[in-house]
């Protein structure tokens, strides 16, 4: 194709044309993918064989951080991509401590292993649908102790959770918390329906129900619970006596009448 004729389609598009038109090598035209039966045993290089690696933790607590590096002899063809299989035992009966990579073009992950534990690892390139012959195996060990440090655990909320002053809908709701807001998880009441957590607002108790747990579920402390509310006494109301008037009985003795009869006393008035 010639990229004279696409000028004015601009800069971009007469580089791209240039490049297709060009049998030049990078991600426009690269080696061709090779077939399954073309695929190789891919080249390991880190952590070499038999080596004893230091601990260097990881992001996740009590985890050792570890790169592995491999290369591929390039025999003409790339691989889609690659397999990399870790495992404690040497027959790789266990493969859930491996990976996969997107594309053939990532040859070195960090990952994260227990430490105090040795390991076996081979690469293998894959072409859909099947994966090539695995490199040899090497094997490594990593130092510490490999009692992972447990996560605190946090309760996560499932919607608006009240998070009220005591373990039960008669106290009062101190905060609410959000969907998806967390919390760390203090302790629990003796039946274990509700936990206490410490909100932004402070320490405060919701229902399980309401809640999942993230990290490490254990037996938490059994806290004590605050005493119950007293309800506020009921207020009674005793109505304010009618006033009356002062008048002669029969006795002509003065008594207090309500209401007052036509023949009260003037200025007389009085509380029965």
């Amino acid at each position: 194709m010639n990229p004279v004729f696409l000028r004015r389609a601009g800069t971009v598009a007469l580089v791209l044309v240039f490049l297709t038109s060009c049998n030049l090598p990078g991600p426009y035209h690269p080696e061709p993918q090779c077939a399954v039966d073309e695929l190789v045993p891919p080249v390991l290089i880190a952590p070499a064989d038999g080596s004893l690696l230091p601990f260097i933790p990881a992001g996740l607590p009590g985890f050792a951080a570890v790169t592995f590096t491999w290369s591929y002899p390039e025999p003409g063809c790339y691989p889609y991509a690659f397999s990399v299989d870790i495992s404690t035992d040497p027959g790789f009966a266990d493969l859930s401590l491996g990976f996969g990579t997107l594309d053939h073009r990532e040859t070195s992950r960090d990952w994260q292993l227990l430490p105090g534990a040795c390991y076996y690892w081979r690469a293998k390139a894959y072409a859909p649908d099947s994966y090539g012959p695995p490199s040899p195996s090497w094997t490594f060990c990593i130092e510490g102790d490999a009692t992972p440090t447990p996560l605190p655990a946090s309760a996560v909320s499932r919607g608006e959770t009240n998070c009220r002053l005591g373990p039960g809908p008669e106290y009062d709701v101190l905060t609410t918390l959000t969907a998806g807001e967390t919390a760390p998880i203090q302790g629990q009441n003796a039946d274990g329906t509700w936990l206490q957590v410490l909100s932004g607002a402070g320490a405060c108790w919701v229902w399980v129900e309401a809640i999942t747990v993230e990290g490490s579920p254990g037996d938490w402390s059994v806290l004590p619970e605050p005493p119950t509310p007293t309800p506020p006494a009921e207020r009674t109301y005793t109505p304010e006596p009618e006033s009356g008037c002062l008048v002669y009985n029969d006795r002509q003795e003065l008594e207090c009448v309500s209401p007052c009869p036509a023949n009260a006393l003037p200025g007389g008035a009085c509380t029965p």
